[in-house]
């Protein structure tokens, strides 16, 4: 194996581990030696690939908020009607989430600059191109005419099921 195969094998085992221990713990609980031992590697293994525990909590954040958003557009270009497209995204949104534990979020949000909130990873340069993304199920049909991703409202109490379509604000179909 070459050197460089071994760094991204080691920058991959140091990921895998800190996603791990972080959803568990949330950042600020766990430490480089943690993570280092978690991915069965050395600590001058860590500092080989990250600087400390904010390098890496930041390039995990940025790498799955990459990965989310390809997956994002991945789906949103598919050719089937837009509910069923939202779905997905919504199950992709979940399944990206789960087992993330009260502590990550209380120290993603509350956390130093680094890692506070994904602000840090850059994704509010993205809201334009979601906006994008709704354009074609506009021409479509699928999303009326006026709306508007930022100024987007409606006057259905919570309660209301929407006429025809089965769906209602809670989620639950007819």
């Amino acid at each position: 194996m070459s050197a460089k195969t071994i760094a991204l094998s080691s920058s991959g085992s140091l990921l895998a581990a800190a996603k791990r221990l972080f959803w568990k713990h949330g950042i600020k609980r766990v430490s480089v030696e943690d993570i280092s031992s978690e991915a069965g590697l050395s600590k001058m293994t860590f500092y080989r690939n990250f600087a400390n525990k904010e390098a890496i909590a930041y390039e995990l954040l940025r790498s799955l908020t990459e990965a989310g958003h390809a997956q994002f557009v991945k789906i949103m270009k598919q050719p089937e009607p837009l509910p069923d497209r939202l779905r997905n995204v919504i199950r992709m949104k979940l399944a990206y989430s789960r087992g993330i534990s009260e502590e990550f979020l209380h120290d993603l949000l509350y956390g130093n600059e680094r890692t506070r909130g994904f602000d840090a990873v850059g994704t509010n340069g993205r809201l334009p191109e979601f906006g994008g993304r709704l354009q074609l199920p506009t021409k479509k049909g699928e999303i009326a005419l006026s709306f508007h991703q930022r100024t987007a409202t409606t006057s259905y109490p919570l309660t209301t099921r929407f006429p025809n379509s089965g769906w209602a604000w809670t989620g639950s179909g007819t």
